[in-house]
């Protein structure tokens, strides 16, 4: 291909695009990626390079030389400098995708964990309902046959894991307790 005049300047400073490329590689040594800035080097900063063959389909190859040919995009000088561009163009995209991908799969993750979390705290909950109805049973029947060692030993057991519960068990469990403390007090009811 010849070369084409409109291809020796690439921006104001009056650099010409091969310039560009040698001092700044993939254009990226700032560390930004930008979807609106060409990537058509063949070698990074440090002139590293690589080669790579691929076939594609005639039909794409085609279109790709009608555009380089068009001149109507200056960096696309050839073939390459449109391929590296979009391979470029592309990795980001993926980068960009998988991130959202993982991003999502730890909101799942997290949602699983709050899910379980969740269901958690309900069977606790349901164990704690259990040990205040079973609290208040065992009471009442320790009551019926004035075993006062029963009540005793119930209130040394069961008290300290009540004032563990949440505060709307715990105020209840206290409210069974507080119902039966005075055989506690008085000895004998």
């Amino acid at each position: 291909m010849a070369e084409r005049p409109h291809l020796r300047v690439a921006s104001e400073d009056g650099m010409t695009i091969a310039q560009h490329r040698r001092r700044d590689g993939w254009g990226t040594d700032d560390g930004r990626y930008a979807i609106d800035k060409f990537y058509t080097a063949s070698t990074d900063g440090k002139r590293d390079h690589a080669t790579v063959q691929v076939a594609i389909p005639a039909s794409l190859m085609a279109e790709i030389d009608k555009l380089v040919q068009s001149a109507r995009i200056p960096e696309y000088d050839t073939r390459q400098a449109f391929i590296r561009d979009a391979i470029v163009h592309r990795l980001k995209f993926a980068d960009e995708h998988l991130k959202v991908i993982d991003a999502t799969g730890r909101r799942r993750i997290n949602q699983w964990i709050n899910l379980a979390t969740v269901k958690a705290l309900r069977q606790e909950k349901s164990v704690r309902e259990q040990i205040l109805t079973e609290l208040a049973d065992a009471l009442k029947e320790a009551e019926q046959t004035r075993d006062l060692t029963q009540i005793a030993q119930i209130f040394e057991a069961q008290e300290p894991i009540i004032r563990d519960f949440p505060p709307d068990q715990r105020e209840r469990g206290l409210r069974i307790l507080a119902q039966y403390r005075h055989y506690l007090e008085d000895g004998d009811g």
